[in-house]
């Protein structure tokens, strides 16, 4: 997580002119393996990716393309 952490403090200095998300920013224990049946942990990987894409949607438009791209 740290170094996703660094990529978008690095890509938020930039401030580029758009933000192009090609997904999978998220995981958990076993997610390569398991769905996430479980709401809280649901609700902790998506919090943890808002947290994380947040600063780069504040100053540019904000694209997000679904899955392994």
């Amino acid at each position: 997580m740290i170094t996703l952490d660094r990529v978008v403090q690095n890509a938020a200095r930039v401030k580029g002119e758009f933000v192009l998300d090609l997904g999978d920013n998220t995981a958990w224990a076993g997610s390569r393996e398991y769905p996430q049946k479980n709401s809280a942990g649901a609700i902790s990987a998506y919090a943890r990716y808002r947290r994380q894409i947040g600063p780069l949607t504040l100053n540019s438009p904000y694209f997000s393309v679904i899955g392994n791209w």
